[in-house]
């Protein structure tokens, strides 16, 4: 929600825990937010993309 002053209010909710947070920040704040947030969700893609793929059981088996 973007607030008369240029500021953004934040409302995070958790489901399982019936919590709520707000938080009223700044343009500087919300921008730095943003960019982080892009930043964790390109470095969580880049980690998912270097995940080796599943093996099957065939191939987990430990021969002696």
């Amino acid at each position: 929600m973007q607030l008369a002053h240029g500021a953004h209010r934040f409302e995070l909710e958790c489901r399982w825990h019936s919590e709520r947070w707000t938080k009223n920040a700044a343009v500087s704040e919300t921008s730095a937010l943003v960019w982080d947030s892009v930043d964790l969700a390109l470095a969580a893609a880049q980690l998912a993309s270097e995940v080796p793929h599943a093996r099957t059981a065939s191939e987990t088996t430990m021969s002696t």
